[in-house]
């Protein structure tokens, strides 16, 4: 599956340009909806991704630029916003991590903010207070790298600092 299928599908809910690159997965699942509220869980979740290239945007190069990408055994699941990856394994690429002169990374906030109605009345908690948002907790227990290298940068310092290390 090429990840610019995907993406056509989700282009006004990230912050991402068009990804290059091919998607593969594999996993059990577990779906049901009871009480007006749907479960789906993932399990033995596999992905792999090869030729991989993702830019945020706003910033010209890839924050990650990948020969391969595997995931294995994660698990999913949706009520709980929960996604943990016991391994992530990385090879022949490159991680970019950069801080625009804004102050703004590129690897945070690649989810858009949904427009609210102005009318609207915020949902209360039973306490009487606003509601918390609820976030998403990413789990990554163990990322392997062969031949990647790291590049870091800093523009939003008085004086860019870039630091690039070579493939490990």
């Amino acid at each position: 599956l090429k990840l610019a299928t995907i993406w056509k599908f989700i282009q006004e809910d990230v912050r991402l340009a068009e990804p290059e690159g091919v998607l593969s997965f594999a996993t059990h699942y577990k779906f049901s909806y009871a009480d007006g509220k749907p479960e789906l869980g993932l399990t033995g979740l596999r992905v792999n991704a090869s030729a991989l290239r993702v830019v945020r945007d706003g910033f010209d190069e890839p924050i990650i630029s990948m020969k391969a990408l595997d995931v294995r055994d994660g698990n999913f699941q949706l009520d709980q916003l929960a996604l943990v990856l016991p391994v992530v394994s990385l090879s022949d690429g490159t991680v970019n991590v950069v801080k625009d002169a804004n102050g703004t990374w590129n690897w945070t906030g690649f989810a858009r903010e949904k427009d609210s109605d102005p009318n609207k009345t915020p949902a209360r908690s039973p306490g009487g207070g606003q509601q918390a948002a609820r976030t998403w907790r990413i789990d990554m227990n163990a990322v392997n790298v062969e031949n990647v290298a790291l590049r870091y940068e800093d523009r939003h310092r008085p004086k860019t600092l870039a630091v690039e290390t070579s493939a490990m």
